[in-house]
């Protein structure tokens, strides 16, 4: 979580989103529900930052 916000703190958005897809992945598989979905509003709030600030549609897409 840490890495994750370390790395929102320098708009590094997409590194943002592998930290919190890995921390949620850890907290559905130990059953902490709430956490997990706190990591999913993480992430989706990085993955809008991170279209927001892509030049071409193009940038955005190749994160998938």
């Amino acid at each position: 979580m840490n890495n994750a916000k370390d790395r929102e703190k320098k708009y590094e958005w997409l590194q943002a989103v592998e930290y919190y897809e890995k921390a949620s992945s850890i907290s559905l598989k130990d059953k902490e529900f709430v956490k997990a979905a706190q990591f999913q509003e993480g992430l989706g709030y990085c993955c809008f930052r991170a279209a927001l600030q892509a030049d071409i549609a193009e940038d955005f897409a190749s994160f998938e």
